[in-house]
C-alpha cells in the first residue's frame, strides 16, 4: 500500500468526531522531572476537557492528575464539567 493509501485513511480518522481523549503525563504533559501543567497549555486542556471526556494513562500515583484536574476546574467557566469529564 502506498502513502496516499495511509494518509486518506489518517484523513479519514481525523475527520470522525471524537468520543474522548487520552493522555500520557510524562514527557506529554509535563515536561519530565516536573510537577506542573505548562501555563501554555491549560487553556486548550480547559477547552478539551469541557466538550470531550479526556483520560491520564499514567504510573504516577492518583494525586497528581486530581491536582490537575483541580488546576483546569478552578479556571474553567464550568468547572463541574471538567471534573465530570475527566478520567
Amino acid at each position: 500500500m502506498d502513502q496516499q493509501f495511509w494518509y486518506k485513511k489518517f484523513q479519514t480518522a481525523l475527520a470522525r468526531p471524537y468520543k474522548g481523549i487520552m493522555f500520557d503525563i510524562d514527557g506529554t504533559l509535563i515536561i519530565r522531572g516536573t510537577r506542573e501543567l505548562p501555563e501554555i497549555i491549560t487553556p486548550k486542556l480547559i477547552e478539551i476537557s469541557e466538550k470531550f471526556p479526556v483520560a491520564f494513562c499514567s504510573g504516577r500515583r492518583l494525586n497528581l492528575p486530581r491536582e490537575f484536574i483541580e488546576h483546569m476546574a478552578k479556571r474553567s467557566k464550568n468547572p463541574q464539567k471538567i471534573r465530570e469529564n475527566w478520567f
